[in-house]
């Protein structure tokens, strides 16, 4: 029988910007701090993946966790405002 947990995911936004030089800025507005930068749309997408798992140690092992952090997968959805 599967754990009712194995299902269960967590939604973060992550919120991608391309500034006035061309790069892409990527942050995720509910962890403090969880930023990241890249040439691509890829390389940002796999920065903010590497920064989102860095934040959440760092939340996780500061016991300031302002949300429930489940250990079970989680899901990054972006939305890319093109201009």
């Amino acid at each position: 029988m599967k754990s009712k947990k194995a299902g269960k995911a967590r939604r973060f936004t992550v919120v991608i910007e391309r500034d006035e030089d061309g790069i892409f800025v990527a942050s995720v507005p509910a962890l403090r701090g969880c930023h990241a930068q890249g040439k691509s749309l890829d390389q940002v997408m796999r920065r903010i993946r590497e920064a989102f798992g860095l934040c959440l140690e760092v939340e996780r092992a500061s016991r300031t966790v302002r949300f429930p952090i489940p250990s079970y997968p989680i899901l990054l959805g972006a939305f890319v405002p093109w201009r």
